[in-house]
């Protein structure tokens, strides 16, 4: 875990998070006036994470993307890796994407 990480609040799931595990986050998120969802790992796990966000419409909450390696996910939403990531994905302005 990158060190600008390491003092936050943790969730740990499967490297492909499933319904049940992400829906005991949403509690979470929704007790947040700005809420922000940082995935660690695959790009298989950040597509699980944004797939369950738009199917239950919570279409408000910020992700950043932390991937350890480059991956066709980090080159397309240009997140760097590690800990410049993690940067990103802690103090980075959100885009909107389609």
């Amino acid at each position: 875990m990158p060190i600008a990480l390491a003092s936050l609040p943790t969730t740990q799931t499967t490297a492909i998070p499933d319904t049940a595990e992400l829906d005991e986050l949403l509690p979470v998120l929704a007790a947040d006036n700005q809420p922000r969802l940082i995935v660690l790992g695959e790009d298989a796990g950040l597509a699980a994470v944004l797939t369950h966000l738009l199917r239950t419409e919570r279409l408000t909450v910020e992700i950043g993307y932390v991937p350890v390696d480059r991956t066709y996910g980090s080159r397309a939403y240009q997140t760097g890796t590690g800990s410049h990531a993690a940067k990103r994905a802690l103090e980075g302005r959100p885009e909107p994407t389609p």
